[in-house]
C-alpha cells in the first residue's frame, strides 16, 4: 500500500492538537519513516509513502525498544490523517519476534516528572530522573555512561543493556526535544560527579 505526499499533508493539522512533547517525538519519528519508506518523483520530492505492511515493520525493528511504542503511535496518527487502516496491531508480535509495548510512563508523563524534579535546581538528580523515566535505565547502566554516549548534536544516547545471564546489548535512542538541555547539562559535570562518588549516589 502507498499514500501519497498530499494525503498525509493534515498531519501538522493534527499535531498541534498534541501536547509539545508529543507533538516534538512524533515529528521526529514521521520525519524519520518518510526519510526510510519514501519514494522521490522527478524533482526529488517525495510524491508517495510506501505505508505497507513488511515495510513499516522493517522501520519499526529499525527503532530501539524504548522508542518502538511511540514512533508506532507516530505511524498510527499517519495513517489516520491519510485516511487508510494502520497494518499492525500493538500486541502483535511482527516477524522478528520483537513485541511493541507501551512504555511505563507517557511522554508526558516524563515531561511532568521531570518539571517536577526541575525545581530542586539540581542538574545531577534531574538528569537521572530524566534517565530512569525515559530510558528505564538501571544504576549500573548509568554508571557506566561516558560523556560522548550522550550525543546532543544528533539527539542519540548510546548505553550497554545490562541482560539476565551476564548477556549484554548495546541500545541506541533517540534523545526527545524535551530532556535534551537537561542531558547536555548532565553529561558534564554531573556525570563526572556521579562517576567520581558512584558508590556514594548509586549505591554499590
Amino acid at each position: 500500500m502507498k499514500i501519497s505526499a498530499s494525503d498525509i499533508a493534515s498531519i501538522d493539522d493534527f499535531l498541534e492538537l498534541k501536547t509539545p512533547a508529543t507533538r516534538s517525538t512524533y515529528s521526529h519519528f514521521i520525519k524519520r519513516y518518510l526519510l526510510f519508506a519514501g519514494i522521490k518523483g522527478n524533482c526529488g520530492r517525495i510524491k508517495e509513502v510506501d505505508f505497507s505492511r513488511d515495510t513499516i515493520t522493517k522501520f519499526l525493528i529499525s527503532v530501539g525498544p524504548n522508542s518502538r511504542h511511540v514512533a508506532y503511535m507516530a505511524l498510527k496518527a499517519l495513517a489516520r490523517c491519510a485516511g487508510v487502516e494502520f497494518p499492525l496491531k500493538r500486541a502483535e508480535v511482527i516477524p522478528s519476534g520483537v513485541i511493541i509495548e507501551r512504555p511505563s510512563f507517557t511522554f508526558d508523563e516524563i515531561e511532568a516528572i521531570v518539571s517536577y524534579v526541575k525545581l530542586a535546581n539540581d542538574p545531577l538528580k534531574t538528569g537521572l530522573v530524566a534517565l530512569l523515566t525515559t530510558y528505564g535505565m538501571r544504576r549500573s547502566e548509568i554508571r557506566e555512561l561516558m560523556e560522548e554516549d550522550i550525543d546532543t548534536g544528533s539527539r542519540t544516547i548510546r548505553y550497554i543493556m545490562k541482560k539476565v545471564r551476564g548477556r549484554s546489548a548495546e541500545k541506541l535512542h533517540v534523545i526527545p526535544e524535551e530532556i535534551l538541555d537537561i542531558l547536555e547539562e548532565f553529561k558534564r559535570k554531573p556525570l563526572r560527579e556521579l562517576k567520581r562518588h558512584s558508590s556514594t549516589w548509586m549505591g554499590t
